[in-house]
């Protein structure tokens, strides 16, 4: 096995981390396929693959049956979880609390939707989104033009 100097991302793998994670986790083939949901064939290559990209053999038989893990696998298996995590940080969408939210927002609308809308609603924000300020306007003339412009919301 070669052993990795210079790590060129762009050229790795990143979908073999899962497998991974899941071979140090389990210890087992069989089982680690089954949490990627992979066949135990794909996670066998996918262990080769990575004791050949990471130089080491990952699992060693234990005596008595079943796996135990390299020197290089206990390492990697304690950088890997934290790792992983803060990979899935990265493509998981903002947050978004409402109560941090600072805006006036201005919508149109008659005196029915003042009467019947505007005190639920305006209940409604004061609980989940104090710093929304929300304004009623009265319907006019102009109303497509001030959309456009960004004077109505």
């Amino acid at each position: 096995m070669t052993h990795m100097r210079d790590v060129h991302l762009p050229s790795l793998d990143l979908n073999l981390l899962p497998a991974l994670e899941a071979l140090l986790r389990r210890k087992n083939v069989s089982a680690a396929a089954a949490d990627v949901g992979l066949s135990q064939p794909a996670m066998s290559r996918a262990l080769a693959r990575l004791r050949e990209v990471l130089g080491d053999v990952l699992l060693i038989r234990a005596p008595g049956g079943g796996y135990a893990l390299s020197p290089r696998g206990e390492a990697l298996a304690t950088q890997l979880a934290g790792a992983l995590d803060q990979v899935k940080a990265v493509f998981q969408p903002p947050g978004f609390d409402p109560r941090q939210v600072e805006r006036t927002i201005r919508i149109v609308g008659g005196d029915t939707q003042a009467i019947l809308l505007m005190p639920p609603l305006m209940k409604r924000l004061a609980q989940d989104a104090p710093g929304i300020d929300l304004r009623l306007e009265n319907y006019g003339p102009n109303m497509v033009q001030r959309m456009e412009t960004g004077q109505l919301d």
